[in-house]
């Protein structure tokens, strides 16, 4: 309890920044799908979004270490209400293209700096409770930014919600008097490498990344092109939230039971499935629903689940382990970077079915290629360790979190 006592700011911050900026990315959508902008156009905004975000991974890092932690989570949460607010006064596209860049630097720059407090404070014996409770305040967060749409009159004044959201995010970190972790500094990352070690895992990585920051990012394009007002929209992405906060709980202990192997091929299986559903029921907003909720439920485990059997794979004491989690990062990261256009792309193409397309195919070859794999004893097993569909936590092990962040220092 004094921990959480100690975290309470901590976690009411990041509230309001997942508030602020899931209420912001699905407005901004919106927005460019009642114009005249081409889905192509809009996922490749939003993949200047997930560029921002790598860059970040690799520059954020620097501006944190020269002026602390509190310092640099004000610093970043006012350029995003800055960016925010640019939005609203000018419709050109290449502007809006740099303020997302810069928005995904300074979002997950943000990330960095509250998930380095929360591995830095919680000893292995309760990370696994911390991060479950962080993951539930995402979960919470994206689904009230969802639903403040209904309460917009107009994108100038999401916009103005969105911006309150974020200041009120600067406001509990401004006052803690927690003493900032120390930042870790870089190291090495190797896709090819790590592919080698654990293929299942970093196939999974990418293939999550895809899935999951595709489906977020472009899920307002694929209502709008039903005919979703704002009101179903929010409902339709909020049930995606639900089902990915119901299933992190039981699928983890699954595949602490049955293997994550057998876990990766249900969840792919489900996500499939829900994929399918909604691209035959094209118009039926019931089985729209009903599928998001499904699709949560497969989609948003893939990532832990492949972060588990990565630590599954590695010895206990592997030098390894560190750079499959950064690479698994990285991994997941690179995943998102093509989704948004390559979505944007296909529903161009394809018109509103072109939004499930890349899903199926996806989703089913990960099923086949884990259904490849060898599968992992009971006895070599972790614990499965939830993670957050935007988490930039590379902790794999709630067993070895610790010693993991103690090399990184």
């Amino acid at each position: 309890m004094k921990l959480l006592y100690t975290l309470f700011s901590l976690f009411l911050g990041a509230l309001f920044l997942f508030a602020g900026n899931s209420l912001f990315l699905n407005a901004s959508n919106l927005f460019m799908e009642h114009g005249t902008i081409s889905r192509t156009i809009i996922g490749l905004i939003n993949t200047s979004y997930f560029f921002g975000a790598i860059m970040s991974s690799v520059a954020a890092h620097r501006i944190v270490s020269r002026v602390g932690h509190t310092r640099s989570f004000s610093f970043f949460a006012a350029v995003m209400a800055l960016c925010i607010l640019l939005h609203t006064l000018t419709t050109n596209l290449y502007v809006w293209a740099l303020l997302r860049f810069i928005l995904g630097f300074c979002y997950y720059g943000i990330l960095m700096i509250i998930e380095s407090w929360l591995n830095e404070k919680s000893d292995s014996s309760i990370r696994s409770r911390i991060l479950g409770l962080y993951e539930t305040v995402f979960y919470i967060a994206f689904s009230i930014g969802a639903l403040v749409l209904n309460f917009g009159d107009g994108f100038n004044q999401i916009c103005t919600f969105s911006v309150i959201f974020l200041i009120l995010a600067i406001l509990p970190l401004s006052l803690t008097k927690m003493p900032a972790p120390k930042v870790p500094s870089p190291k090495k990352i190797s896709i090819p490498s790590v592919y080698g070690i654990a293929p299942l895992a970093i196939t999974g990585s990418l293939i999550a990344g895809f899935i999951v920051n595709g489906f977020i990012s472009m899920s307002p394009s694929y209502t709008s092109s039903l005919g979703f007002d704002v009101q179903k929209t929010s409902i339709f992405i909020t049930c995606s939230m639900f089902g990915g906060f119901l299933v992190q709980i039981p699928m983890g202990k699954f595949s602490d039971t049955y293997g994550r192997r057998l876990s990766i091929i249900i969840a792919s299986v489900i996500t499939c499935v829900a994929a399918i559903a909604s691209a035959i029921f094209i118009d039926n907003t019931m089985i729209q629903y009903i599928s998001a909720v499904l699709f949560g439920f497969g989609a948003f485990t893939i990532y832990p689940l492949s972060l588990a059997r990565a630590n599954d794979i590695l010895p206990e004491n592997s030098p390894n382990r560190l750079e499959v989690s950064r690479s698994m990062l990285f991994g997941y990261g690179l995943g998102a970077l093509v989704s948004p256009l390559t979505l944007g792309s296909s529903m161009q193409f394809f018109g509103s079915i072109g939004f499930e397309i890349p899903f199926i195919i996806l989703s089913a070859f990960l099923a086949l290629f884990a259904f490849s794999q060898r599968k992992i004893p009971k006895e070599e097993r972790t614990e499965y360790v939830h993670v957050g569909p935007t988490s930039t936590n590379s902790l794999i092990s709630e067993s070895n979190s610790k010693k993991l962040y103690d090399d990184c220092q």
